[in-house]
């Protein structure tokens, strides 16, 4: 693990961490068993946008990351690894909280 590989697990699981936080808050029911099925329903079909995210944003990524950060390894993690990352785990909680929203707001 070198120094990116560490700042990128922080962020993960502070990212994570508050999205996860934002939920719970917005699922005011209570029961915690309850909370767990909207989640899991959400996760599949956010999960297949979150992969096409991933996909689109390293291959611009790495196609200018040549241009952009020509001394940088790609043998280890690097500054455009780490931007991705937490590019892409803001807008996968974000989706998440935009349709928990929607979800408690229909009442189902």
């Amino acid at each position: 693990m070198n120094q990116m590989d560490i700042i990128d697990f922080i962020c993960f699981i502070m990212i994570n961490g508050i999205g996860l936080f934002v939920l719970f808050r917005i699922y005011k029911k209570g029961n915690k068993i309850e909370f767990f099925l909207p989640y899991i329903s959400l996760a599949i079909p956010i999960l297949l946008r979150y992969i096409l995210l991933v996909i689109a944003l390293n291959g611009i990524g790495y196609f200018l990351i040549y241009d952009l950060l020509p001394n940088q390894s790609l043998e280890e993690t690097n500054l455009m690894d780490l931007t991705i990352s937490i590019i892409v785990e803001v807008v996968y909680n974000l989706m998440f909280i935009h349709y928990f929203k929607k979800i408690n707001k229909k009442g189902i």
